[in-house]
């Protein structure tokens, strides 16, 4: 923790290459995306390396000098991480001169350089209105982790700050015209929070800065009061950081649904759906303008579903877009908004969690279908005979308000030898399509079939997908050349289920 030695921290340092560096001699902390300076509080420059000499930044961690060097590696490594995912840093940034300023040892507003705190400002614009608006990143300034302590130790060291910074203000600043949302204080805290889980240790991992110490968490429940419309949104003050909290609780839980829940020892899926959803998050800041700064919850919620319709390409995946849709819808609504209530029309196969989206670890068991070796309509599954005609069914609800209508529920069976990829690995049963009776709200469950198959002599799976005028499933967003596999496809869409037979 801050309050350590440097005998206890220094054990903790890791050496890196500090990337992007524009050489120079003395060697200083200058680089493409960004600078360390002086802006404001005391004068406490930033270390200076004979690059001749092969020296190196290496300092004690209670000194400036390592706060300097943090505040550099962290800065550029949050562009190096937006570039990754396929943005580009002059599109994104475009109101932002690089490299940009940042002060290792500054005073953010209300605060002095033996205080802690951070602070991304901003260029001020004047419109043609006349009014000014800040447009793009002037600068980043950090204070310290532990306060009026000597030596000194910096809160540019903890990664989670810096993403509150750039990633939460620094986004914002460059398409809002402002630090912060008109509805919340911004994404940082939520950025801080699910990127640094994966491999989290944390005794609690919902404290949101561990290091820092600041009171914030992500796991703030409705039951007290923190809900949107509750009483914690419409109480905030003009900082919002309760709303943040709320913000950030909601993209957590977003986090933890699309495969941030999975078992610590599954880290791939774990990192997949953090960075998934931070990129959802700065797709959908892209698309915002000043007039277009959100005012409510719902209108930022309408912007993560644009933006995860959008494939997401990098030099390295694909992806398209169009799978976690309901699941942000779901979020939200869990943490309060549209009061806590489904959507008008829910239809689903209920594949143990009743048609919402808590984490499932296996999402290829769906009780809700099964095979029968004749089309008699009983319900124990039996296991499929391979090369003869089989019988599948399913069942279907509506957990909606109102009635679900023109219901349709569609069949498939996986190819041989094919990886569950949709729609390429599925072919579809006979009929393709039944069409029951309207549902009710709140319908008890209805069950459709027989859909008549042949499988074959190994690895059987069924794939089952319902709709209504409403509420369609997800499958008619993979076509033209779209696919997307079952793991990304099926746990995210109650209206999808999936068995392995």
């Amino acid at each position: 923790m801050p309050d350590a030695s440097n005998a206890a921290l220094n054990l903790r340092r890791v050496p890196v290459n500090l990337p992007n560096l524009i050489a120079s001699n003395p060697q200083l902390l200058r680089g493409t995306n960004v600078q360390i300076v002086d802006i404001d509080g005391d004068d406490i420059p930033a270390p200076v390396v004979d690059a001749q000499a092969g020296a190196s930044f290496q300092f004690d961690v209670r000194t400036d000098d390592f706060s300097a060097v943090n505040a550099y590696y962290n800065c550029d490594r949050f562009f190096s991480l937006l570039e990754s995912w396929g943005f580009k840093r002059d599109e994104y940034f475009s109101c932002t001169t690089f490299p940009i300023a940042v002060d290792h040892r500054g005073a953010p507003q209300g605060s002095s350089t033996t205080g802690t705190g951070a602070q991304t400002r901003g260029r001020s614009i004047l419109q043609p209105d006349g009014t000014a608006i800040r447009l793009g990143i002037q600068a980043v300034v950090f204070a310290l982790a532990q306060p009026h302590t000597e030596p000194p130790i910096g809160n540019a060291d903890d990664w989670r700050v810096v993403l509150h910074e750039l990633a939460g203000h620094g986004t914002l600043l460059n398409h809002v015209g402002s630090t912060q949302f008109l509805f919340a204080h911004s994404v940082g805290d939520s950025m801080a929070a699910i990127l640094n889980d994966p491999e989290s240790k944390a005794e609690d991992q919902n404290q949101t800065f561990p290091w820092i110490g600041y009171d914030r968490r992500h796991d703030r429940t409705v039951a007290h009061g923190w809900s949107w419309d509750g009483p914690k949104d419409l109480n905030d003050d003009t900082d919002q950081l309760d709303r943040e909290q709320i913000l950030s609780t909601t993209h957590f839980n977003l986090y933890k649904a699309i495969g941030g829940g999975a078992d610590p020892s599954q880290v791939d899926k774990r990192r997949f759906a953090a960075k998934f959803t931070a990129y959802l998050m700065l797709r959908a800041i892209q698309t915002l303008t000043h007039p277009t700064n959100p005012q409510h919850a719902s209108e930022w919620l309408n912007s993560l579903i644009v933006a995860d319709t959008c494939d997401w390409i990098t030099d390295t995946e694909r992806h398209s877009g169009g799978a976690y849709e309901k699941v942000i819808y779901w979020a939200f609504q869990k943490q309060g908004l549209f009061n806590s209530a489904p959507p008008d029309v829910d239809v689903y196969i209920d594949d143990g969690r009743q048609g919402e989206y808590q984490y499932q670890p296996d999402h290829t068991n769906c009780l809700s279908i099964w095979n029968r070796l004749a089309g008699d309509g009983l319900e124990d599954h039996q296991t499929p005979v391979p090369n003869v005609p089989n019988f599948a069914y399913v069942k279907i609800n509506n957990r909606g308000s109102k009635a679900a209508k023109s219901v349709v529920v569609n069949a498939f069976q996986n190819k041989p030898q094919g990886q569950l990829v949709y729609p390429d690995d599925w072919q579809p049963m006979e009929p393709s399509a039944r069409f029951p009776s309207d549902l009710p709200p709140g319908s008890p469950e209805v069950t459709v079939g027989p859909f008549t198959w042949t499988p074959s002599a190994s690895d059987n799976v069924i794939l089952m997908a319902v709709s209504a005028t409403g509420d369609a499933s997800n499958l008619a967003k993979f076509s033209d050349g779209k696919s997307i596999p079952d793991c990304r496809l099926v746990p995210n869409d109650n209206n999808i289920g999936m068995r392995k037979v």
